[in-house]
């Protein structure tokens, strides 16, 4: 027809005017309606170890396993710090989605239950496996996930001896390996907390257990441990060459099974293009990287509203979120919309490249 002919070469920069109408509106709003409007993120091609996501399990796969979060990473509700029978218990027989436990050597020799500098628990990691396994089959309608949090490379290394011997192949519900590799804010190291072996620790997971979620962190400092007031808010986040660091540990054990990161709630409230440089540049073998945003207690001092801010911008699809109740109540994330302009924006754009070819 004569008056397609006359539109196609007007079409193209008629369609940008419609978007940049459409996306026009996310730039005038007000500081504090943007704190409930993610901000859309530009897409970037990971870089690192070349080729194909690899498949990952449906067990292994968070959205997948818990599918009424419809993919919305902070509705997946944690128990922390689940380390002796009662605290097991009643997690198992909670609301909760995950549970993390932190994994020490015993004063025997064993990995058992609990958090540094204890060396006792009443529950060992064998026991702890076999529970939650036992509970999931016979509760197949409310499984729980967890996630191990190894505090040193001689008790990972261990360990592994009794994850075989609970699972023989992949495990049905969701297992991730977590450790604190590289020392990370505030000058970390004086904490007198040793990261694990990045090498030992990455190798042996990936040969081990391919399909597992790798939490990977950094030791930090903050909360009780120092006077917060008095440190620099220019030190109160991840520094790029600590990011560089994670990623020259990942790609040096050629890591291909999903990643999230551990960040800490205080310094990601500071650290927004750290951590999207973190996420973009995680090889993209390993699939869509994802961040676990913590808090140790009520003693970290955190910017609420500027973490909110940095969640929504990041992604309710990139981020889990296991804090404290006190600061998820303050973060108020579930009144956030997950919708993005970007996601609507690719929407409109699929749109516009039907009207092309129709015409």
């Amino acid at each position: 027809m004569a008056w397609t002919s006359a539109l196609r070469p007007q079409l193209p920069a008629l369609l940008v005017a419609v978007l940049c109408a459409f996306l026009a509106p996310v730039s005038a709003q007000p500081a504090d309606a943007m704190a409930s409007t993610p901000v859309p993120a530009v897409p970037a091609v990971p870089i690192g170890v070349a080729g194909a996501v690899k498949a990952v399990p449906d067990s292994q796969n968070i959205s997948a396993f818990f599918p009424k979060i419809n993919g919305d990473l902070t509705k997946i509700s944690w128990a922390h710090a689940v380390n002796n029978q009662s605290l097991l218990a009643e997690a198992l027989n909670g609301s909760v989605m995950m549970m993390e436990a932190d994994v020490i050597m015993s004063a025997a020799g064993q990995p058992v239950m609990g958090h540094p500098p204890a060396d006792s628990s009443d529950l060992s990691l064998l026991e702890f496996l076999r529970s939650v396994t036992a509970f999931n089959t016979d509760h197949q309608d409310a499984p729980k996930g967890i996630k191990l949090d190894f505090k040193s490379i001689e008790v990972f290394e261990k360990a592994l001896e009794f994850l075989k011997q609970n699972f023989k192949d992949v495990p049905a519900f969701p297992v991730w390996l977590n450790a604190d590799i590289l020392p990370g804010p505030v000058n970390a190291s004086e904490s007198g907390t040793i990261p694990v072996d990045a090498k030992r620790f990455l190798d042996k997971a990936k040969a081990e257990y391919p399909d597992l979620m790798l939490s990977l962190g950094w030791t930090t400092r903050w909360g009780s441990k120092l006077d917060q007031s008095q440190v620099p808010v220019d030190q109160v986040k991840y520094s790029p060459d600590q990011v560089k660091a994670m990623i020259a540990a990942i790609k040096n054990s050629a890591v291909d099974q999903p990643i999230t990161y551990a960040v800490r709630a205080a310094f990601v409230a500071n650290s927004l293009d750290e951590l999207k440089s973190l996420l973009d540049q995680t090889p993209q073998a390993s699939g869509q990287a994802t961040l676990s945003v913590w808090s140790s207690d009520d003693t970290d001092v955190v910017d609420v509203k500027q973490l909110k801010k940095n969640i929504l911008a990041l992604g309710k699809d990139r981020v889990y979120v296991d804090v404290g109740e006190q600061l998820a109540k303050d973060l108020n994330l579930s009144s956030a919309s997950a919708t993005t302009y970007a996601s609507v924006a690719t929407t409109l754009m699929a749109l516009m490249a039907v009207m092309l070819r129709a015409l």
